[in-house]
């Protein structure tokens, strides 16, 4: 991930008269990612970032979710695997092709 102090750095090079190559190698980021933030004037800050408006797959807990949030009230302290375990119990038809996020 470059940051705005690198960018900065880039272009202090680039001011200075070093090669695209030798600036982006100074500034510690790869010479075709200096070639975009040299082409263009505004920091990576300013940039207007793309967050994405879709899901990319179908939310396993959403027909249970007002059940986990339940659960997480009455005791607010329980470990994620005993709630996944408990509600793979509840639900086995809905949560049974979910993974396990701990491998065995």
């Amino acid at each position: 991930m470059v940051t705005d102090g690198q960018v900065s750095e880039l272009r202090r090079w680039l001011a200075a008269g070093k090669s695209l190559a030798a600036s982006a190698r100074m500034a510690s980021m790869d010479k075709k990612t200096a070639r975009s933030y040299r082409d263009d004037p505004t920091l990576l800050s300013r940039r207007k970032s793309s967050a994405r408006e879709y899901r990319t797959r179908v939310d396993p807990f959403a027909d249970v979710w007002s059940d986990v949030e339940q659960l997480l009230q009455a005791e607010p302290r329980v470990k994620a695997i005993t709630l996944f375990g408990d509600l793979r119990q509840q639900y086995p038809e809905r949560l049974s092709n979910t993974r396990s996020f701990i491998a065995c």
